[in-house]
């Protein structure tokens, strides 16, 4: 009776041993960089600090047309599962599937005219200073 009795199954092997990760290097020290990498890490620096872009304000200025957008496209994936759940009449139905083919011609555009004023956007600043007097 020393052996555990298996009942027919196989005996569980042992685990191996657990794996050891190696371990990250050490991060090099503001000295240790050379001249390329300090004057990137300036750049960065430099870019943290400095005042939003024009077009990051415009973009952030979109910001409900695109939610409305994103909403509106989750809304119009299925207006079949709506009307099942609801039980409503086929009439319904039809009149929900419809609107929601129509909403996508219209999501459609909109995405387009949304590509169409990230390509053709320029900042207004430089727009300015081209333009002569």
């Amino acid at each position: 009776m020393s052996e555990p009795r298996t009942f027919g199954r196989r005996v569980a092997k042992a685990a191996p041993p657990p794996l050891v990760t190696p371990a990250w290097p050490a991060r090099p020290e503001a000295d240790e960089l050379g001249p390329h990498a300090e004057a990137f890490r300036a750049k960065i620096a430099a870019d943290r600090n400095a005042a939003p872009s024009t077009f990051d304000t415009w973009r952030r200025s979109q910001g409900g047309r695109r939610w409305l957008v994103r909403a509106l496209t989750l809304a119009s994936f299925a207006p079949g599962v709506v009307t099942f759940l609801y039980d409503a009449p086929i009439e319904v139905s039809i009149g929900l599937e419809a609107a929601a083919f129509l909403l996508n011609g219209w999501l459609r555009r909109e995405r387009k005219r949304q590509r169409r004023d990230i390509l053709d956007w320029e900042d207004p600043a430089q727009v300015d200073s081209t333009t002569p007097q």
